[in-house]
């Protein structure tokens, strides 16, 4: 059911996105402009994207510190039955256990943050690249001053359909892919 989420919260941004946009016109009437939301999608997944790797670097240097100490502790305690400590103590195997399974999990927390941040960060490069795409193409796109039927409808194709799409694909990579809404 999340998937579903992951798939509709885009959707529905668009929609509410066309809503603000129509609200703040100075025209009375739906223009197509109104629906250009590719650039925006673009942004919004881009700023999603550097927040989230902020957010992943922070975690992956608390796991890091934390790992470090785990791995300290357990050099401690081999150093303990190195000079004789009973390697049989409960206390020791406690300890020994303890810092071994804490070190374990800080290693696959390592793991899935860089993992998160490698996706995160192919996604921010994707945000970055579709938003210069989008843009250069609506600057050449809304040049045309030919109002032909047939070039009005490649243009509203463009715009709206396939520009809106791209920046949504952003979104859509980022909350199903990097994410892992399932």
């Amino acid at each position: 059911m999340a998937w579903l989420f992951g798939l509709l919260l885009p959707v529905a941004l668009m929609g509410a996105g066309v809503i603000a946009k129509k609200l703040i016109s100075p025209s009375a009437e739906f223009d197509w402009p109104d629906a250009y939301l590719g650039p925006e999608f673009t942004l919004a997944t881009a700023t999603i994207c550097a927040i989230n790797y902020v957010d992943l670097e922070r975690l992956d240097r608390r796991a890091e510190v934390a790992k470090e100490e785990a791995a300290q502790r357990l050099k401690e305690i081999d150093e303990e039955i190195a000079k004789g400590a009973n390697i049989n103590s409960p206390a020791i195997v406690q300890q020994k256990t303890k810092w071994a399974e804490k070190n374990d999990v800080q290693d696959e927390l390592l793991k899935e943050y860089r993992h998160e941040k490698s996706g995160t960060f192919l996604c921010l490069m994707f945000a970055g690249f579709s938003y210069l795409g989008i843009g250069l193409a609506h600057r050449n796109w809304e040049l045309h001053t030919d109002v032909s039927p047939e070039l009005h409808r490649k243009r509203l194709l463009y715009l709206v359909v396939v520009s809106d799409v791209v920046g949504m694909l952003g979104m859509f990579i980022y909350l199903l892919g990097v994410k892992g809404i399932h």
